[in-house]
């Protein structure tokens, strides 16, 4: 016996598959931002750059990825304010921006040390 899917007021589900995509783009871009730091760092030292351009191609990937995440948060906040959500709705939305808070923060915690230690051993 299966259950029966529960519908919004509209006659739809109370959330799309695409509303869940949402979860993804916070972990995705702090992911991307390690593979990021590692990739310039591992760059860096094979090809001899100096200390200070390595540390600032580190930055500038911290700043990069930390500003793509402020982006899908700004978008989240628009998204919502353009139709008015029910309770499953409203519950995903703050969801969407706790995943976004804790990939923004998951972020400076791994990445921001990594400017401050010595390179290429």
């Amino acid at each position: 016996m299966s259950t029966p899917v529960t519908r919004g007021t509209a006659g739809r589900p109370p959330v799309s598959a695409g509303d869940l995509w949402w979860l993804v783009p916070g972990f995705a871009l702090w992911f991307s931002a390690l593979s990021a730091v590692y990739a310039l760092h591992h760059i860096g030292c094979t090809f001899g750059w100096s200390a200070g351009a390595i540390h600032l191609a580190l930055a500038s990937a911290l700043a990069i990825h930390l500003a793509a995440i402020a982006l899908f948060w700004r978008l989240e906040m628009r998204r919502v304010r353009g139709h008015a959500p029910d309770e499953t709705g409203r519950f995903l939305h703050w969801v969407i921006l706790g995943t976004l808070l804790a990939a923004f923060v998951k972020t400076l915690l791994t990445i921001v040390p990594a400017l401050f230690l010595t390179v290429c051993l």
